[in-house]
């Protein structure tokens, strides 16, 4: 006789009509998701950190250029302010006939002075703006001039003994009859500049540019043009003076100079 199957009962739940079947369900592994919940990606969470920390450090790095940008723009205001005020007070004591030797115009805009038969010296015009400024009979002694801009300045009969113009632009510049024994234009632009009867005894000329300028009855006696640069235009050398200690361009072509003076000429 077949044992009979023993009968699976369910344990059922709910009110009197009778609902539904309480269903085994396994208990959760460690780390798994609740029931109809997304898996958690470690990769998706590290680029969400990722993703904030970009963003707080993008945002701290745009406030320090804008905090930066702010400090130079106020500062760059300032330094503009002090230069105003600086050329004001100098339009000032120029007007007033003050005497303006060893005054100090470093980077100063001086394109509306007038500085005829004025005395600057020993001043300190270092990158000072000149162009087209009148100095004519100006006494710019052992003034100093390095990387000013004189282009078009009218420095006509100025006394420029020992002064430096180093790397200045002197592009068209009236230096026609200038006293400038030992003047310093290393590196100057002389460009189309006039420096006609010009006195050059012992000027530092090394590396100017030389371009179309007239030296025409210039005293060179012991000036150094070494590396002077002529351009496609060579200078204007009729009638120029100069002697044994005269330092010239290597290959300097002697039959641009129409003249070597004699002590007795001068």
């Amino acid at each position: 006789m077949a044992r009979a199957e023993p009968k699976r009962t369910e344990r059922r739940y709910g009110t009197h009509r009778g609902v539904g079947t309480r269903q085994y369900q396994p208990p959760l592994t460690t780390g798994a998701a609740p029931s109809g919940a997304a898996p958690l990606d470690p990769a998706r969470g590290r680029q969400v950190f990722d993703d904030l920390f970009t963003g707080l450090v993008s945002g701290l790095v745009a406030g320090l250029v804008i905090a930066l940008l702010t400090i130079y723009t106020d500062d760059r205001r300032s330094r503009r302010e002090i230069k105003e005020a600086a050329r004001l007070a100098v339009l000032q004591t120029i007007s007033s006939g003050q005497n303006l030797d060893e005054i100090q115009l470093v980077g100063l805009d001086l394109r509306l002075t007038s500085l005829h038969n004025k005395s600057l010296r020993n001043a300190n015009l270092n990158g000072a703006d000149l162009t087209n400024v009148g100095m004519s009979g100006a006494d710019l002694t052992a003034a100093s001039l390095a990387d000013a801009v004189l282009n078009g300045a009218g420095l006509s009969r100025a006394t420029l003994v020992n002064a430096s113009f180093f790397e200045a632009q002197l592009r068209s510049a009236a230096l026609d009859r200038v006293h400038a024994e030992g003047v310093q234009l290393t590196g100057a632009d002389l460009t189309n500049a006039n420096l006609t009867g010009a006195d050059l005894r012992g000027a530092d000329l090394r590396r100017a540019t030389l371009t179309g300028a007239s030296f025409t009855a210039a005293d060179l006696r012991g000036a150094n043009l070494e590396a002077a640069q002529w351009g496609p235009r060579p200078p204007g050398l009729l009638q120029v003076c100069y002697d044994g200690k005269t330092r010239w361009p290597t290959g300097m072509d002697f039959s641009l100079v129409a003249k070597r003076c004699r002590e007795a000429d001068r």
